[in-house]
């Protein structure tokens, strides 16, 4: 039974019922569902969790905006999940880090205080573990009141002028940074307690690699309507109202179960956590990632600089305030011959499974020859901009 506090308003039974209608769900599904799945199959980053291999150790950290912090019983279920599923002989530490006061977070989305507040695993002599990342917050907060109105369509002005933003479903982006769950405290306020417990697994589930088997699941969800993969979870409404647990949905199917067993003995191929940062090593190119934005480096990524991109990282998520959008970077030499030879090896990128690297090696190359040819004073090639 539900303590006496979980006793629901009428506006609040009115919400609980359209609940029960629509059940409630997870909106890990965003983004263009063919390429995305074609791309994050091919180099199986959830491989990095489920083995052993290349980190024996996984390290959870969890960031909240203040007054939305996740309860002990909800960590306690999460780690108890991934001890369940990833095989890591050196442990699994799930840690509280950083409290973000409701001042700051005024303005940013979730995303952008990822960038600023995702500090990675202390680095230690033997080996780096795996790194998952938890953000906690209140989608209200996005929005500053202290900004200016954007222009907006008559057929939106009265929302855009309410300032109002809609609660987001709990959530995992799989590209660029699928090792990031993000949770929308104001969406889960109406719902039963017991519904948190289970969408952590869920959103964890995601991160190990379920759903993306075309042959079992259709936008990223399991199409077994009793599995706690489904796209949402039904309410059981009479259960509902008497404070019982509403949710039958409570484990994985046997498809599911089977994927992750087949998970845990593939290894990862190309691609491993530098720091917190998620590196993936091609033939002539790399391509590091974090929260929305990404990195290309010629070559192996033996000389890949992490602190350097989170440095760049966490300046971006300072700056874009009110408007938060992807960003791309890449580093050239300043030795004429050197900058020649990595725009060629980055050049290679316009062809790589992630849409973002695609978009990035291009705007890149482009930029690059041509302030190559503005160094050395040669003619622009006609039909150039």
């Amino acid at each position: 039974m539900y303590p006496p506090r979980f006793c629901l308003g009428r506006a609040a039974r009115l919400w609980a019922v359209a609940l029960v209608i629509c059940g409630a769900g997870c909106a890990s599904t965003q983004g263009s569902k063919d390429i995305e799945r074609t791309g994050i199959m091919a180099w199986s980053p959830h491989l990095l969790f489920l083995n052993r291999a290349p980190h024996d150790s996984l390290y959870v950290e969890v960031d909240a905006v203040a007054g939305t912090e996740p309860s002990g019983e909800v960590l306690e279920a999460l780690e108890k999940f991934l001890r369940q599923y990833c095989d890591k002989p050196r442990g699994i530490r799930v840690v509280r880090d950083d409290t973000i006061p409701r001042s700051v977070a005024v303005g940013y989305d979730n995303e952008a205080l990822a960038l600023q507040y995702l500090d990675g695993p202390v680095q230690a002599s033997n080996g780096s573990p795996a790194f998952l990342y938890v953000l906690y917050y209140d989608s209200a907060l996005e929005v500053d009141p202290s900004m200016p109105l954007r222009a907006a369509h008559p057929h939106v002005r009265l929302r855009a002028e309410s300032r109002y933003v809609a609660p987001e479903n709990p959530h995992v982006k799989l590209q660029p940074y699928p090792a990031a769950i993000y949770v929308d405290r104001r969406y889960l306020r109406l719902i039963p307690r017991s519904f948190e417990t289970l969408t952590i697994r869920h959103e964890a589930a995601h991160v190990l690699g379920l759903t993306r088997n075309t042959a079992r699941g259709a936008q990223y969800h399991c199409m077994g309507k009793s599995c706690l993969m489904a796209p949402s979870l039904d309410i059981g409404f009479f259960k509902f109202i008497s404070g019982q647990n509403p949710f039958s949905q409570t484990n994985f199917c046997d498809a599911c179960e089977s994927d992750l067993a087949k998970g845990a003995v593939e290894q990862a191929r190309n691609v491993r956590f530098v720091g917190p940062v998620l590196v993936r090593a091609e033939k002539e190119y790399h391509v590091a990632s974090l929260p929305a934005e990404i990195k290309l480096g010629a070559g192996d990524a033996s000389g890949f600089e992490m602190e350097k991109f989170l440095e760049q990282t966490r300046g971006d998520g300072k700056r874009m305030k009110g408007r938060f959008s992807p960003r791309h970077w890449a580093d050239f030499s300043r030795d004429h011959s050197e900058a020649e030879r990595q725009i060629k090896a980055i050049a290679h990128a316009q062809r790589d499974l992630l849409p973002m690297a695609r978009y990035a090696s291009t705007q890149f190359v482009a930029r690059a020859k041509e302030a190559l040819a503005n160094a050395s004073g040669q003619p622009k090639p006609p039909g150039a901009d």
